[in-house]
């Protein structure tokens, strides 16, 4: 599982360009998506009416960062949890 996708990066992605809902990716990725979240939004992005700004890569955490510090990311929880695995698996291999 990619950083992008631990971090509700899609709802940073459509709260950064405000996607109407029938723009938005997914919350279930297809079998034939590409392997990097990043790669599935360039590719989405190319699809969307003209009316919405090209992709760009930074966007999406100046969106997390404007929002302050009572922000908190839809599955935040999860990620967190999901980071504490990692964590706490790469420690038992020391």
């Amino acid at each position: 599982m990619g950083v992008e996708k631990l971090l509700a990066y899609l709802t940073l992605v459509a709260g950064s360009y405000q996607l109407a809902p029938q723009h938005q990716l997914p919350a279930v990725r297809p079998a034939s998506a590409p392997h990097r979240v990043v790669k599935e939004v360039e590719a989405r992005f190319l699809t969307l009416p003209a009316s919405y700004d090209p992709f760009d890569h930074y966007r999406a955490a100046e969106y997390l960062v404007r929002q302050g510090t009572d922000f908190v990311p839809p599955g935040l929880d999860h990620a967190l949890g999901c980071f504490e695995r990692l964590y706490r698996d790469l420690n038992e291999l020391l």
